[in-house]
């Protein structure tokens, strides 16, 4: 794939620009004109084998059916396309580089990494305003973090800047950001000499950021390997305040249940965005015009293939019925989505909770059981790993070091309006060390390390997840046709692997996917042309009203 940025001199003479191509598209191209170039054999048979390894690669990047909860499983349409937004007085050049969704203003705040600017656009694309930014060193990507508040990265530095921009800002100046304002990340913490990122100075650094406003944490991605020794292309960083960082994953490795490790499917990555409701991330490909929706363990959940002719920033709203992209040349895109995913749960809810110890039997599972008694808090339960918002008793001795209780009990209720219309239900399930769920008394999972008839002081065989599996949400489509519209109950028993075991966790969250509405008859929307996107592939169709 990163082959075909390059094309020879024959390629060249194809009158297509690569990037324009889907690889199985190029590869037929490629055996045409073969055909009528080459008449020496073994040259031909070289061309021939040369597109059979692009065809290839094309199955291999569709393989993938997208795993259960992926928004990737509904197609996305594109509904606005401009080649070059318009700008109020605009400069002579620039590039879009990043792109984030304020919910506040309803709009979309654009990073001109060429002349160093910030552009406001409504969600239409809209021009509304320019921001000048002085002092910053190659601005490059903007994530919203709630309120009038934004994460400015710069790509060489990897600096980020938490920028105050409020209706009536138009300047902004680094220098008179106070100290706490900016995150230098100590990405090398092992290797000092490395500096903040590049030693060869070049532009392959930090090009996205996200922001995960549970945990308080920004995500950065490196845009690509830069030749050096050790170099950590194509990694996902998390960053604290305090400038901590940790890579997240082994990029080059699959992880979960998927079989694609990320670098099988991204050449680079050149933004990301933090998605509340799955806890996954959106990462942007430029190079393979392709976005990707990554589990914070590097589990590759699904994607989608992209136009544009640099595609350098994205952003989803809220609701995952519309996405955003723009490109380095001030590309524009808009995408929409048919059906609209819901979490019925989130993953930070309130829960009921019973960890004192006690046998609560199995009517604690049910809808009609009072739990009005039980005391009640923030997700993630547990204790030992000093990473939970409510901290609950792990047994008798305060230690911890011994005589654990063997289960803790959760229920949550809520509701789910118009049940009859959820095509997909997703449970997304954290936990240390076992557990079993249930949805309105129906058992719906149970780890193979839980006996079936475990009872209260039953220990788990084994724990489901080793290290550091159990710190991530694992996802199980269930059937959606046990939900009501009013009074669900999601209840949840996790067990210890051992009365010595040190920490214990829990969180859940239920996603659901509702079916498209049709629009009424006689509205029609003015699209001339659409993009729809099947396992990874593009397959063009018309849509002329």
């Amino acid at each position: 794939m990163q082959a075909m940025t390059r094309p020879s001199s024959h390629f060249a003479k194809m009158a297509i620009h690569p990037h324009t191509w889907s690889i199985d598209m190029f590869a037929r191209r490629f055996v045409s004109h073969a055909l009528g170039r080459f008449v020496h054999f073994p040259r031909f048979a070289a061309a021939l084998a040369t597109a059979c390894t692009l065809v290839a690669l094309s199955a291999q990047a569709g393989a993938q059916t997208p795993l259960p909860g992926s928004m990737f499983a509904d197609p996305y349409h594109l509904i606005t396309s401009r080649p070059r937004m318009t700008i109020a007085n605009p400069p002579a050049t620039g590039n879009f580089s990043g792109v984030t969704y304020s919910p506040v203003t309803n709009s979309l705040f654009v990073v001109d990494n060429g002349v160093s600017h910030i552009y406001e656009f409504d969600v239409s694309g809209t021009y509304r305003r320019t921001i000048t930014t002085t002092g910053f060193d190659d601005a490059e990507g903007i994530v919203w973090m709630g309120g009038n508040q934004f994460g400015f990265l710069e790509e060489k530095i990897s600096h980020i800047s938490i920028l105050t921009i409020a209706p009536t800002t138009t300047s902004i100046s680094k220098a008179s950001l106070p100290a706490a304002n900016i995150i230098r990340p100590d990405l090398f913490p092992d290797d000092p000499s490395r500096g903040a990122l590049n030693p060869t100075g070049d532009n392959v650094g930090m090009e996205g950021i996200a922001y995960d406003p549970l945990l308080d944490r920004f995500y950065l991605t490196k845009e690509k390997a830069n030749g050096t020794p050790g170099d950590y292309g194509l990694n996902i960083f998390a960053v604290e305040r305090s400038g901590l960082a940790s890579v997240l994953f082994n990029p080059s490795v699959a992880h979960g249940a998927s079989t694609f490790p990320l670098t099988s499917v991204a050449v680079d990555v050149s933004d990301a965005q933090f998605d509340p409701v799955s806890r996954n991330l959106l990462v942007l490909s430029h190079e393979s015009r392709r976005v990707i929706e990554i589990g914070l363990n590097g589990e590759v959940r699904g994607w989608r293939d992209l136009p544009g002719t640099q595609i350098e920033g994205l952003t989803i709203l809220p609701d995952h019925k519309t996405l955003f992209v723009v490109g380095e040349s001030r590309e524009f895109f808009r995408y929409e989505s048919s059906p609209q995913l819901s979490a019925l749960i989130p993953p930070k809810a309130i829960w009921k909770y019973q960890a004192d110890g006690s046998n609560q039997g199995t009517a604690w599972r049910e809808r009609a059981f009072d739990d009005s008694a039980w005391p009640q808090g923030l997700a993630e339960f547990g204790y030992g790993d000093a990473d939970e918002s409510t901290v609950i008793r792990c047994g008798p001795v305060a230690t911890c070091v011994s005589s654990n209780d063997a289960t803790k009990y959760f229920r949550h209720t809520f509701d789910a309006a118009s049940p009859h219309r959820i095509q997909e239900l997703t449970l997304g399930l954290q936990r240390d060390d076992a557990a079993a769920v249930y949805l309105n008394g129906v058992q719906i999972y149970r780890d193979a390390t839980l006996s079936p008839t475990a009872a209260y002081n039953t220990y788990a065989t084994g724990t489901a997840l080793a290290d550091p599996d159990e710190d991530f949400f694992v996802y199980v489509a269930i059937p959606p046709d046990l939900l009501r519209a009013r009074g669900n109950v999601l209840a949840v028993e996790v067990h210890q692997f051992s009365a010595a075991d040190l920490d214990l966790s829990f969180n859940a969250q239920l996603i659901a996917r509702y079916e498209v509405v049709p629009e009424p008859a006689g509205i029609a929307l003015a699209v001339s042309a659409a993009f729809t996107f099947v396992a990874g592939r593009r397959i063009f169709h018309r849509c002329d009203s």
